[in-house]
């Protein structure tokens, strides 16, 4: 576009030259877009790039997190499995232990028992009173310590059904017995048998029994026990021999 630019003087005014107004209204234009000295203008350019910028920032973290959300799962359970199998061993390894040292003090300690002495049967002492050869052995590998008898002899019915008496330590000596060692006890009836006893006993309509407990410390100061009983009838009395029974022989 041509525009005339009016020149004014003393009460003249004329039109001097033709000027081109099109750039001037292009740079007009463009300024508005660009007014470096109209700053509202330029805030709210740089809020709309500020929110482009966090938008794209939040979607760019919204592609990535899926990829560590896919492993976070898998991890955790790979973790829970690993504390259940590490509680699991540190179990099994405490049973394994204790095992081991219940399995050390069985081998270790000591173990008391009594039998009828090899080679040797129920006898006469000289008084015509049955006595009873026994031995009593530590078959351990470690001292019986405080060890303590209690024995019996008597004249029955048979079969055995009649209650023994208990243990009775009162007045008994206490000893030491180291592993391997053997000790000789000689129990006895208080009389001499008459004819109608040994002849019951022959014809098993009465027996001959001994029996008696035993207590004792092993190394770990724990306190056993152990309980024995034979009888004597029939031809086993003949021969002088002596059977176990069914019941009152034990040990701990």
């Amino acid at each position: 576009m041509f525009a005339e630019e009016p020149v004014q003087g003393d009460n003249v005014t004329g039109y001097v030259g033709i000027k081109d107004t099109r750039n001037t209204n292009k740079q007009k234009v463009t300024n508005t877009h660009q007014n470096p000295t109209n700053p509202d203008i330029n805030q709210i350019s740089h809020d709309i790039q500020a929110d482009n910028l966090g938008h794209q920032s939040k979607s760019e973290q919204a592609t990535i997190r899926p990829a560590w959300s896919d492993w976070v799962e898998p991890i955790s359970i790979l973790t829970f499995l690993l504390v259940i199998v590490t509680v699991g061993m540190l179990i099994a390894t405490l049973k394994i232990v204790k095992v081991t040292r219940q399995t050390a003090k069985q081998q270790l300690r000591a173990y008391v028992s009594a039998r009828l002495a090899d080679g040797e049967k129920v006898f006469l002492d000289e008084n015509g009173r049955l006595s009873v050869p026994l031995i009593i052995e530590n078959h351990g590998q470690t001292p019986a310590y405080n060890f303590r008898k209690s024995t019996f002899v008597g004249f029955f019915r048979y079969p055995l059904v009649d209650t023994l008496d208990p243990p009775d330590y009162r007045g008994g000596s206490v000893a030491h017995i180291p592993p391997g060692q053997k000790v000789r006890m000689y129990p006895t009836l208080p009389r001499p048998l008459n004819e109608s006893e040994i002849e019951s006993i022959r014809n098993k309509q009465g027996c001959f029994c001994v029996w008696g407990y035993l207590e004792y410390t092993d190394i770990f100061n724990n306190l056993q026990t152990a309980g024995f009983r034979m009888l004597s009838a029939g031809s086993d009395f003949d021969r002088g021999e002596l059977a176990y029974c069914e019941e009152g022989n034990n040990a701990t």
